[in-house]
Parts: C-alpha cells; sequence; structure tokens
C-alpha cells in the first residue's frame, strides 16, 4: 500500500482481503469506518456474512471498531477521532462493544483494548457533539490526552519473554501501544489476530462478560430486569446504601443462580438477600414481581459467572457500574494512580521519611480505596466509605490479598450523616484520645459535586446533617460536599492533620467567605493538576492536593501550590489568594450598568462567575433579545472602556 494515490476505501479493501478475510467485515456501523465481526454460521453447517455475526439472543459480537486513514497518520490522533465518533453517537449504548478499537493506514495498525479507554465514554459534562475529525476542537485534544495516558505500556499481546517470540520487531519499535506495520510485522500481526480475534459459535455459544463490555451489559440489565426487582428504589434501597450495582453483580457472580462471593446483596434462586443491619443481624429478602421471567431471560444469553481474570478486572473498576444520575450526585470517581503516588510523596516529604509508622491515616471516603494504594503499615490504616458495595469489594480484594489492608479496618460509614459512635472502637478511641488524635491524617479525595451542578432540579446534594449542624458556618459554601468534609474535620476532629484533594474555591471564591472564617488551620504545603485528568471530572480547573494542620488556628490568607502538568512534570508555582472585603469584577462592572434611554452599542452578557475559567460565557451580542434572560450590561459610550476592560 506504499502507492501514494491509492484510496481510503482501497486501504480498507487491502486490509479486509489481507488479514480477515476469515471474518465478516461488510457491516456499515454508522460512522465508524471499519468494523470486523465473526461469520455467522449458515443452516447447511458453512458460514456465511449474512445474518451478520449474531451470537446468543441476536446480539453481534464484534471484535473491532477501527478508524482509517488514506495516508500515514498519528495513531493518537485516529483513536481521538474514533472515539468521538462513537461517543457522538453513542454506539456503545446501542449495540455490545468490540473487543479491541483499532486505527489504521496505509504503512500500519494498532489496537486498544475497549476496555482500557471506556471509561472515557462516561465523562461528564462532556460536549460528544463536535466534529470528530476536527483537530483544532479542545474536545479532540482532550480525548487525544486521555488515549496518550490510557495506552502507555502496552505491547503487541505477546509474550516477550516466550522464545518463540524472541526478537519480534513490535516489541523493540513500539511498545506504547499493540502496533504492527504492515511490511515489517506481517507474521506477528497475523499470528496476534489469530491468537486474540477468537470465532465463536453463532447463537450456540453464549456471550462471554469481561470488562470489556460489562458496562454495556449492565446498563441494559438496568433496563431489562431491575423494574422486575420487588423493591422501592428510592425509599428502600438507597437508603440502606444498596444500588442497582449490588443486585447486577450477586447476578454476575453467581453459580446456578446462587451468589458465591461474600456481596453486599446475594442472589438465593429466586430471590436476593442483603443484610440492612449489621449490628443486630436484621436481613432484607427481595423476590421478583414477574416470577423471574424477565431475569432468565436475559441472562440465557451471557456465560456467568466471568472467567476469574474477567472478574478481578471488573471488580476493579465496579465504579463504572454506577447510572449517570448516581455519578452526578455522589460525585463519584476515580483517582488516578499519578495523583496517589504524587500526594504520597508530599505527606512523606511533610511528616517524614517514617510518617506511616508515626502517623494514623483515615480515608473517610475511600470508594474502593485506591487513594490508599501503596501504604505499608495497615495497622494504623482505616478506610470506610457511603457505599456498602465498596466496603465488599475492599474486603474481598483483603480475602483474596490483593490488598494489604485490615478487615476490620475497613467499614461502610456514611461520614456527611452518621455519629463518630458508629465508628470502630479503635479509630474512636484514636479520636478521643488529644494526643493521639495530633497523629491522625485524614487522607481523603472526597466528592466535588455541587448542589447547583445536579440536572433537573437543585435538592439533594447539601441534604446532610452535618450540613445542617454547620449551616451558619459553611454559608453559601455548604453546596459544595467536600467542603462538608473539611467542616466537620476541622470541628469534630481537631488538631489532627488534614491530607485532601479538592476544587480550589473555598481558598479564593467570593462565595465561600463564611467557610473561611471557621476553617481555621495552617496551610503546610500542595499541588495542583487539571481537573479533566480525573474519571468523571471534566473541566478546565484545577484540582489541588493540599495538608492542613488543624492544630494551629490561623485565618489564612494565601496558599503556595506546585503546578503539574497531565506527564507528572512540574512546570512552575501558583498563588491563590484569600480576599475580604475585596471588590471582585463582577461587582465593579455592575457599577457601569444603567440601563440606556435610548441607542446603545451592543449587550456584554456573561457577567456572572468571577473567576477567570468564566471567561468562555463572556461573549458581546447586538441586542439582549437574541439569548434568552443574558446576565449582563448594555454598552453605551458611557462605559464602552469599562466594558472592554471586562471581556
Amino acid at each position: 500500500m506504499k502507492n501514494e494515490n491509492i484510496l481510503e476505501e482501497e486501504v480498507k479493501n487491502s486490509v479486509a482481503a489481507t488479514y480477515f478475510s476469515n471474518f465478516n467485515c461488510t457491516k456499515i456501523l454508522g460512522k465508524v469506518d471499519f468494523a470486523v465481526a465473526p461469520l455467522s454460521p449458515s443452516k447447511g453447517g458453512g458460514t456465511t456474512p449474512s445474518p451478520f455475526g449474531e451470537g446468543a439472543g441476536g446480539e453481534v459480537e464484534y471484535l473491532l471498531w477501527a478508524e482509517a486513514k488514506q495516508k500515514p497518520t498519528d495513531l493518537f490522533a485516529m483513536f481521538a477521532q474514533l472515539i468521538l465518533t462513537i461517543g457522538k453517537a453513542r454506539t456503545f449504548d446501542k449495540i455490545m462493544p468490540p473487543k479491541f478499537l483499532g486505527a489504521f493506514d496505509s504503512e500500519k495498525i494498532a489496537f486498544v483494548p475497549y476496555y482500557e479507554i471506556q471509561e472515557l465514554f462516561y465523562l461528564n459534562d462532556f460536549n460528544w457533539n463536535v466534529t470528530p475529525s476536527n483537530t483544532a476542537t479542545k474536545e479532540f485534544q482532550l480525548i487525544k490526552t486521555k488515549v496518550e495516558k490510557s495506552v502507555v505500556g502496552r505491547h503487541c499481546g505477546l509474550d516477550p519473554q516466550s522464545p518463540e517470540n524472541a526478537g519480534d520487531s513490535c516489541f523493540r519499535r513500539n511498545d506504547e501501544m499493540l502496533t504492527f506495520y504492515f511490511e515489517k510485522d506481517e507474521k506477528e500481526l497475523r499470528r496476534f489476530i489469530k491468537e486474540n480475534f477468537v470465532v465463536g459459535k453463532g447463537d450456540v455459544t453464549k456471550i462471554e462478560i469481561t470488562e470489556n463490555n460489562v458496562v454495556h451489559i449492565f446498563h441494559k440489565w438496568v433496563e431489562k430486569v431491575k423494574p422486575t426487582i420487588a423493591i422501592k428504589w428510592k425509599e428502600e434501597a438507597y437508603d440502606y446504601k444498596i444500588y442497582e450495582r449490588d443486585f447486577f453483580l450477586a447476578d454476575l457472580i453467581s453459580e446456578n443462580n446462587e451468589t458465591f462471593e461474600n456481596l453486599t446483596v446475594k442472589l438465593r434462586k429466586d430471590y436476593y438477600k442483603t443484610e440492612v443491619d449489621v449490628k443486630r443481624r436484621l436481613f432484607l429478602e427481595i423476590e421478583f414481581t414477574d416470577g423471574g421471567k424477565a431475569y432468565r431471560e436475559f441472562w440465557a444469553k451471557y456465560a456467568r459467572p466471568p472467567r476469574e481474570i474477567y472478574r478481578n478486572r471488573i471488580r476493579e473498576r465496579a465504579d463504572l457500574l454506577v447510572l449517570p444520575s448516581f455519578r452526578e450526585r455522589a460525585g463519584a470517581f476515580f483517582t488516578p494512580q499519578i495523583w496517589v503516588e504524587k500526594a504520597q510523596e508530599y505527606l512523606a516529604d511533610e511528616f517524614g521519611e517514617n510518617w506511616q509508622d508515626e502517623y494514623y491515616i483515615w480515608d473517610c471516603a475511600a470508594g474502593t480505596g485506591n487513594l490508599l494504594q501503596g501504604l505499608t503499615k495497615p495497622n494504623r490504616v482505616f478506610a470506610s466509605t457511603l457505599d456498602n458495595g465498596d466496603v465488599k469489594i475492599m474486603h474481598d480484594d483483603i480475602e483474596q490479598k490483593r490488598s494489604p489492608l485490615l478487615k476490620d479496618h475497613v467499614f461502610q460509614f456514611d461520614f456527611l450523616n452518621d455519629s463518630f459512635e458508629n465508628l470502630p472502637e479503635t479509630l474512636l478511641n484514636i479520636i478521643k484520645d488529644e494526643k493521639r488524635r495530633k497523629n491522625l491524617i485524614i487522607y481523603i479525595n472526597p466528592p466535588y459535586v455541587e448542589v447547583s451542578s445536579i440536572k433537573g432540579g437543585k435538592k439533594g446534594a447539601n441534604q446532610s446533617k452535618i450540613h445542617d449542624k454547620y449551616l451558619k458556618e459553611l454559608g453559601t459554601a455548604g453546596r459544595e460536599m467536600y467542603t462538608q468534609f473539611f467542616m466537620r474535620i476541622c470541628k469534630e476532629i481537631p488538631d489532627s492533620k488534614l491530607a485532601a484533594f479538592s476544587k480550589m474555591k473555598h481558598i479564593s471564591g467570593s462565595a465561600f467567605e463564611s467557610f473561611r472564617n471557621n476553617f481555621l488551620a495552617e496551610y503546610k504545603k500542595g499541588f495542583i493538576c487539571l481537573a479533566n485528568f480525573f474519571d468523571n471530572v471534566a473541566g478546565n480547573f484545577p484540582i489541588g492536593f493540599q495538608i492542613w494542620d488543624l492544630s494551629k488556628k490561623i485565618h489564612f490568607k494565601k496558599v503556595k501550590v506546585d503546578i503539574f502538568d497531565n506527564n507528572g512534570q512540574n512546570i512552575g508555582t501558583h498563588h491563590f489568594y484569600a480576599y475580604t472585603n475585596a471588590n471582585y469584577i463582577n461587582e465593579w462592572i455592575s457599577k457601569y450598568n444603567k440601563k440606556p434611554n435610548g441607542e446603545y452599542l451592543g449587550f456584554l452578557a456573561g457577567t456572572n462567575g468571577n473567576g477567570v475559567q468564566h471567561n468562555r460565557i463572556v461573549y458581546i451580542i447586538n441586542k439582549k433579545e437574541q439569548m434568552p434572560n443574558p446576565r449582563g450590561i448594555y454598552i453605551t459610550v458611557e462605559n464602552l472602556i469599562e466594558s472592554s476592560v471586562y471581556l
């Protein structure tokens, strides 16, 4: 395919004929350039491209969705375009995702396991409506960067230690992606396809569940099976801290309709059983409203349980098995390992090389515990989380020796609602002991959800006992869940240390003055990174890691942080200032806001939000009536200079 005049369609046809002749590559899958699926068995015993690769229940089991280009092109750019194409059409919601995503041009082809990047499709507040081929958009650049980070350290799937594979060039040239050059790596490419593109037996074989397709299957389960489970979700299930994921995992990790692992919810043939009061050993039994008909029809398509290797991977990213509405309300996300390691470097720098021997650590917003990875003194580490399903996952990791934590140090606790008297006695004694409390580090990455960011209304996120208890101290800052964590820690665990990831609004936000007057602590050190590097967080605002000494009752005026880029490189320092009684820019411009009697030059919209990150909403229109209820000022000859300064 060295001919410079070769067309893109010729490239696709050549790849299909040369490497995928034993598969079906004829399906037009929306805007996806190239799709590969098994050939379907024919009634006569042979194979035929039609009907198209259908497995159990008539669902196509794709092996590859790929982006194709005519001429040699940057692979990460091709993957970014493919992801934007899939995300824009929500293809993964309608069709079972493939085993691999791919990209190829006239000289090379590359593969990425779908599960490695599937979380990108669940970014909140991401604009999927951009043109996928427009490389200049910030969305394209963001996805390209995330792909680059997601696939680092991957090779072509063959065992480099095997004598059979010794000297394979795909290991020498490119260990960042499953990449093959058609001319030099033909042998390795054919072997990779043979070993990884395994053809099923059509509707005779059930669909295997892997970390690759489990999110898709979970959402289908929510649609088909959840409505037949006889429980009131909001009034009962959520109050008991059990969620859709818990019932789905009970189904998934089962044999002969019996859950065989220690999960929050267990399937027992034709009903579910869950413990709702640990102290009193009270259990809840939940039946099916249809006798299990929908359940049986749904799971008839899939092989259960998943193989152990897939169960482990599914367990690691169980945070993806939640409804979008829950992710928005809970602010749940997964802390990237790069920032976990960086935070622990700062803790060691502040508290000394032997800090883990001298301090106790409590992560009171632990999720599945990834913030605690790398800690080596389990007898001094405690982890609690709102979701009892996460506790079960951590307990199972401990039992299977995947985690060094102690089982009785990992527990369910609602930090914004539960009393400290519900804590394990060991931890409660530390909190009550003034001397040992000074050596307690509250090490957290709490939810970032803001009450005004909840879709469909402003109720729910700030409704907690802590919000009500410290309403006066929090002021308008109480609409942020993370400030509620901070305030309780400051007021009820005095003299401890706080090491936390959070937004930086509490430092300089104009609506956080009441919070700053009551959060008295000495700032020690910290760093910031870009928020949209975190799973489930979108936007170009900073996430900071800060270390505070709560024994020093200080009204802080400013904090100095190091700045890290998405590669973990230090690119400078920055100061955040806590202004008091300051004339913010919106207060300043409002003095020049006078409705004109006659003609005016235009209308300056977007005068709400003092932070520079709000500049995306500032613009000029000819007339106010051009936009629905814009907040701003009329531009006249009297305020032209001031309006220009603001713009």
